[in-house]
């Protein structure tokens, strides 16, 4: 039997992901229950990849 995480789906691979909030793509991507606890923390991750030099920017 094969699930979605068993073929390590990724984010690219979800059609749309651009323009989705964080939510709404942990939702399609992990199936989450909590779509929004992921929210309460947005903008502090922003701020960290943004200032990391060797990350590309969230966009």
């Amino acid at each position: 039997m094969s699930n979605s995480r068993e073929q390590h789906v990724g984010l690219s691979d979800i059609s749309g992901w651009r323009s989705m909030t964080v939510g709404q793509g942990d939702r399609k991507l992990q199936r989450s229950w909590c779509p929004d606890a992921y929210a309460t923390s947005e903008s502090l991750a922003r701020d960290i990849v943004a200032h990391e030099s060797v990350a590309p920017p969230i966009s």
